[in-house]
């Protein structure tokens, strides 16, 4: 995502930690892909094209708070491969 920001420009602003932090959700590991790194170094050419500009949504529901905005969206079935 960060790379996302940068590349389209935008300004990131950082709060500082005594404000603000993130914790994962615990999860089962995938197996790392070997090509992860070629593909991280190679993302600016897929930016506009890769799903996470062009995807189609419903935006469901939204809940305006103090330090977040919540969305609910429906983004539809898994594709089948």
């Amino acid at each position: 995502m960060y790379k996302r920001i940068i590349n389209k420009q935008l300004t990131l602003d950082r709060p500082p930690a005594s404000l603000a932090r993130y914790k994962m959700l615990k999860h089962v590991h995938q197996k790392l892909n070997p090509s992860r790194m070629k593909v991280l170094r190679t993302a600016h050419n897929r930016i506009d094209s890769d799903g996470v500009n062009n995807v189609v949504y419903t935006l469901l529901n939204t809940s305006s708070y103090h330090l977040y905005t919540h969305m609910l969206i429906d983004v539809g079935q898994q594709p089948t491969s």
